[in-house]
């Protein structure tokens, strides 16, 4: 009778876990983000020091206390971070802030028509807030 009540406790259990964490993702869900796209030098993926650029800029907004880095990642030419925050407008210009400081707040949005010039040199990056 033990071996099927314990099995059955440690289901239970589980099942309470996993509804609280679900309630926990849907509330975060609900919050706020602001994507931040950096262009990058290469049309590809992000080198080692973009990568170590885009660690400095998320330790920076989570130090900062501007929100909680939730995605990140790079590919076609761009290297991206999504932020949950508590208020969209205030982190945007809290983040072109830490972005301004980190040298790559060049341009932040270009109509398509400019894309060609908006382009980065090489050497030289710009980051997009939207």
């Amino acid at each position: 009778m033990l071996w099927i009540l314990v099995p059955l406790i440690l289901f239970i259990i589980f099942g309470r876990y996993v509804r609280k964490k679900a309630e926990r993702l849907r509330a975060e869900e609900a919050r706020p983000r602001v994507l931040v796209a950096i262009a990058l030098t290469g049309k590809g993926m992000a080198m080692r020091e973009e990568l170590r650029l885009r660690n400095a800029i998320e330790d920076e907004i989570e130090r900062r206390g501007i929100g909680r880095v939730d995605d990140a990642g790079s590919g076609q030419g761009v290297m991206h971070l999504q932020v949950v925050v508590a208020d969209a407008e205030r982190a945007a210009a809290d983040i072109r802030e830490v972005l301004a400081a980190a040298g790559v707040l060049e341009v932040v949005l270009r109509p398509r028509l400019e894309e060609a010039e908006a382009a980065p040199r090489r050497g030289q990056r710009q980051a997009a807030l939207g």
